[in-house]
């Protein structure tokens, strides 16, 4: 709780985005306040709008793809789906209570040069185009 006080952070038991299927970062941040590090807009995004990490030096494109109200227990609809490389924005709602969590879902949008990239490193893709068909 002490870290939303500065600003947004990863939940317990989730990692920052690092661009891994498979993996659901989960950053939480309030939107009581106005400020550079608040989520006081979150409710504004839409699908298809984009979000951006600086992720260890390397820049990670995410694309909004829905948004959903939970009520703060239903922590099932946080687990990581399998083969999808997404991240969730989260913030509370509803008040004064403060008892729903307001999850805005976005999945990675791999560029061209990564495509290419994991393409020319992928070690199946020399066995098969060397060999000899006859």
């Amino acid at each position: 709780y002490d870290k939303l006080l500065k600003g947004v952070a990863t939940l317990v038991g989730t990692s920052a985005p690092l661009g891994i299927k498979g993996q659901r970062p989960i950053i939480a941040g309030h939107r009581i306040n106005y400020n550079d590090v608040s989520f006081y807009f979150l409710p504004s995004l839409k699908k298809g709008d984009k979000i951006y990490f600086d992720s260890l030096g390397k820049n990670l494109e995410y694309e909004v793809t829905d948004s959903e109200i939970i009520d703060e227990y239903e922590g099932e609809k946080l687990k990581p789906i399998e083969n999808e490389d997404m991240v969730t924005l989260m913030t509370c709602m509803n008040e004064p209570r403060y008892d729903k969590r307001l999850l805005v879902n976005a999945k990675r949008v791999v560029s061209d040069s990564e495509k290419k990239q994991n393409v020319s490193t992928n070690p199946l893709i020399p066995f098969v185009s060397n060999q000899h068909i006859k």
